[in-house]
This record gives C-alpha cells, sequence and structure tokens, in this order.
C-alpha cells in the first residue's frame, strides 16, 4: 500500500479531520462523556484494519513482537494519554479552539527536543515561527466566549502528552 507522498498527507488530513469531528459528536451530541472507551475502540478497530492489510499482503508490516512492544512502550502509553486528554477537552471545547489549542505541540515538541534529545537549538527564523504560531492560540483562546478551564487544562495536558510521544518515538 505505497502511495506517493500527496496521496499520503492526503488521506493523514482527511482521516485525522474526520476523527475529530468524529470524536466531537460522540462526546457532545450523544453525551457520551467516556474517552477511555472511544480511545480503546478506535485503537482496537486501528490494529484490526491494519492487521487485516498485513495478512492480505497489501501493507508490508512486520508482525507484533513482545520486545518491540516493550521499547515503545512508554511512546504507546503517552499516545494513549494523549488520545484520552484530547477527548476529555472536546467535550468542554469548541472544534475551532480544540484545533489552535493542538498548534502548541510543535512549541513543546521543540523544547523536548533540546532538552530529552540533546538536539541543537534551531534556527532562529523556525523558532520564532513556531513562537508566532504559539502566540496567535494564546490571543484566540482570550477570544473563546465558551472558555471552560478544565477543557483547556486537559487540552494543555494532551499537547503535552503529544509531544512526548512524539519525542519518545524519535528516541526509540
Amino acid at each position: 500500500m505505497a502511495g506517493n507522498p500527496v496521496q499520503v498527507a492526503i488521506f493523514y488530513f482527511l482521516c485525522s479531520i474526520s476523527m475529530n469531528f468524529l470524536n466531537k459528536a460522540v462526546v457532545s451530541s450523544y453525551n457520551f462523556n467516556y474517552p477511555f472507551t472511544i480511545m480503546a475502540c478506535q485503537m482496537i478497530v486501528t490494529i484490526l484494519f491494519l492487521d487485516t492489510l498485513r495478512h492480505t499482503g497489501k501493507l508490508k508490516l512486520p508482525s507484533y513482537s513482545y520486545k518491540e512492544g516493550l521499547e515503545f512502550l512508554a511512546a504507546s502509553i503517552s499516545f494513549s494519554l494523549h488520545s484520552t486528554l484530547s477527548l476529555s477537552a472536546l467535550h468542554g471545547m469548541n472544534l475551532p479552539m480544540y484545533g489552535a489549542i493542538k498548534r502548541c505541540t510543535p512549541l513543546v515538541s521543540l523544547l523536548l527536543s533540546v532538552i530529552v534529545l540533546k538536539k541543537p537549538w534551531p534556527s532562529p527564523l523556525l523558532s520564532l515561527s513556531i513562537g508566532v504560531i504559539t502566540l496567535g492560540v494564546f490571543i484566540a483562546s482570550l477570544g473563546d466566549l465558551e472558555f471552560d478551564a478544565h477543557a483547556y487544562f486537559m487540552g494543555t495536558c494532551s499537547v503535552f502528552a503529544q509531544a512526548g510521544y512524539l519525542t519518545l518515538v524519535q528516541k526509540s
């Protein structure tokens, strides 16, 4: 299942956006505020889908091994935490603000890559770009008429968890 990078990017974009809308609908419209259950169901469906593609030969993916499972355990826990916190944040936050809060992830990832991975500080232009995006998020959040402190706290924790798993995957 190899595609060109543009097809992969479009597929990722469509899946990401549709999951945000689906999760918001389930959490808000149906008042189903059980983020761990939603996250677990989504992970099970993803595993079954990928394993089916692997078994049919449409996807070249190595089978699961206990050794690799242990190697990625911290990243998996961080990803699960991110998913659960994101779903909790979606319960009290509108989608545009949720998307805005997620734009803080590059700043935290940049800091973690310097601190944890011992990478050099990026160029001033890249740092400024990330800083401007993050500043824009803070300005946008000030104008949120439906501000829910708990949802923003969950969203902020989700940003740290996402940056954590992105850092841990780079480290592995």
